[in-house]
This record gives C-alpha cells, structure tokens and sequence, in this order.
C-alpha cells in the first residue's frame, strides 16, 4: 500500500530535478565541442614551436606554463655549458623532450569552465525530505 506512494514521490522528485536542468543555461552542448579561444591555441602553438624549434622553457612561459618554463629553461642552460662534460647532453635531450611534451599538453588543453557551469544544482531540501 505504500508503494504506489513511493513510486508517486519518487517521481514528482525526479521531475524537479529535470526542471531545474531545464533552467539552467547550456552547458551540455559546450562540453562535447572543442571551442578552443583562438588567442589561447595561437599561444599555445606559438610556444610548442619555440620549445621544439629554439629554447626549451621559453615557449612553456609564452604559453603561460610559466613555473614549468622557468625549470625547462635552467635546466637547458645548465646543460650548454655542462656538454663539456658527459652530462649536459642528456640535460639539452631531457630539458628538449618535456617542453616538447609541455607543448603538446598547452595545444590539446580545454579551457576551463567557471565553477558555477561544471556542477549541476543542488536538490532543494523540501523535496528530498518531505516524507510523505
């Protein structure tokens, strides 16, 4: 006898839930695109080149990984002068390959949504505790 209750309950809750989703604004549909601001890619792709291509670092601080850069970067020109010695050229290699990498991770990042968009509403209290 309390199940069709139940079932009643459950479904003007779940009900609720579907209306607040109908008013929040769009977020589902940005999610699956790649709406990548134009500046951001320009920067990112302008900094993969320069890691590759010239100094390790520099192009990690172009693309706005600046911590990251700045540690690229020493270690590249820690490794110049060490190349006298057998270790600066595993220092040029390492230091080459992680702003390769960094590069690449720059150019296939998303951009990130504001707090308020990514999580859904919270449930308001007079529907989940009614008790009916």
């Amino acid at each position: 006898m309390t199940e069709p209750s139940r079932s009643a309950h459950l479904s003007a809750e779940s009900e609720s839930i579907v209306d607040a989703y109908r008013v929040m604004p769009s977020v589902q549909a940005d999610e699956g695109t790649s709406a990548v601001p134009k500046k951001r890619l320009i920067r990112a792709i302008v900094g993969f080149l320069i890691n590759v291509l010239g100094c390790p670092g520099l192009g990690s601080i172009i693309g706005g990984r600046v911590r990251v850069g700045v540690v690229q970067l020493l270690l590249f020109l820690l490794g110049i002068p060490l190349t006298l010695l057998v270790i600066g050229g595993p220092l040029i290699l390492g230091a080459w390959v992680w702003g390769m990498v960094t590069g690449i991770q720059m150019i296939l990042e998303r951009p990130r949504q504001p707090p308020h968009a990514a999580s859904p509403p919270a449930p308001s209290s007079t529907a989940a505790g009614d008790g009916r």
